[in-house]
């Protein structure tokens, strides 16, 4: 388990940072001043000063920042181009085209992290192998426990492991199977006459693997798999919104927080390097996802005051602005609270 947190922490560490480094970078190049880069939220643990911008170390680790001038204060706080008392330049007179690209930029390279945690799986190659897709109720499969997403680690092909059970129907066989990093033996004896559709053991199989790619193949298959699984994460994120607008939070299971994360970090290493940048890929993409959202306090939601703003050639209020990304934060910390104890129930 602590090799797990570990990793974990990692993760977060490169995600956080990757995700901060954008906005950091795209407000240095356009011109902003950059007050401080934090990794995690206060209380403040330890700080260094660099030039214009304060490098800090916080007490809450799952999140970071990057403070620029003028981004979030008030209207007599804001000034307008240089303050002539600071010397600093304001985030508020960018354009609406700066501002968008600064508040992408953290999007942008969860997206790049994501691409490229993906592309280097491409790259490594996972070993092909036989994964159980469907367990028929009251079969032998199901009264030995194999269950979908279990790997069978004996067989190569989809072919072999059905030619294997179908030689030793009526005796029983001994099966290895990998299940979240643990290697398990299991048994069970084919039927001699099953019913129709499910097999003399009771599964569908399907193959697993990756094979291994060149450099240049890896990072094109890795973009289509990047971009296809943002769209699926968020056609789930939709989903279990329109399920919550109808009063139905089954979705909701299916949502991990930083004690699940452990849990599968953990799981992961156990299956090897390739199994950990899967994840991170997949992490990192879903994080993209959620910050692009146009929700209170995450990137999306100030990029849509941005447009409106555009739209309405009139600015929000920053008090107003700053109440509801401050009621965003809230809840979203409240949810992340909720999601942590379910996880711990769960252990």
């Amino acid at each position: 388990m602590g090799f797990a947190i570990v990793i974990a922490l990692i993760f977060l560490m490169v995600l956080i940072i990757g995700h901060e480094f954008g906005h950091f970078v795209a407000a240095k190049l356009l011109g902003a001043t950059v007050e401080e880069f934090g990794l995690g939220f206060p209380p403040r643990l330890a700080s260094k000063r660099i030039g214009e911008t304060e490098y800090s170390v916080n007490a809450i680790p799952f999140g970071g920042f990057v403070r620029i001038h003028g981004e979030n204060g008030t209207e007599e706080e804001l000034g307008r181009g240089t303050n002539d008392k600071t010397g600093k330049h304001s985030f508020r007179d960018f354009s609406a085209t700066r501002k968008i690209i600064t508040l992408a930029a953290g999007i942008f390279m969860n997206l790049l992290i994501g691409w490229l945690a993906i592309s280097a799986v491409f790259m490594i190659g996972i070993p092909s192998g036989v994964v159980i897709s469907e367990v028929a109720p009251n079969s032998p499969a199901a009264a030995a426990g194999l269950a979908p997403g279990d790997q069978i680690t004996s067989f190569g092909t989809p072919e072999a492991f059905t030619s294997y059970i179908a030689v030793n129907t009526g005796k029983e066989i001994r099966l290895k199977i990998s299940r979240d990093g643990n290697e398990q033996d299991i048994t069970a004896t084919p039927r001699i006459s099953p019913p129709v559709g499910e097999g003399r053991l009771g599964v569908a199989v399907a193959e697993s693997g990756i094979p291994k790619e060149n450099f240049l193949k890896a990072l094109s298959d890795g973009a289509k798999l990047t971009v296809n699984s943002a769209a699926s994460i968020f056609l789930a994120i939709a989903g279990i919104i329109k399920g919550a607008l109808v009063g139905q939070f089954g979705g909701l299971s299916n949502i991990t927080g930083p004690v699940g994360l452990f849990s599968t970090v953990g799981a992961a290493a156990k299956m090897g390097v390739v199994y950990l940048f899967e994840l991170l890929g997949l992490i990192s993409v879903s994080l993209a996802v959620v910050n692009a959202l146009p929700f209170p306090a995450l990137d999306g939601g100030r990029i849509f005051v941005v447009l409106g703003e555009k739209l309405f050639r009139r600015p929000l209020s920053r008090r107003l602005e700053a109440a509801v990304n401050t009621v965003g934060l809230i809840f979203l910390l409240f949810l992340m609270l909720l999601i942590t104890i379910r996880d711990i129930s769960h252990i």
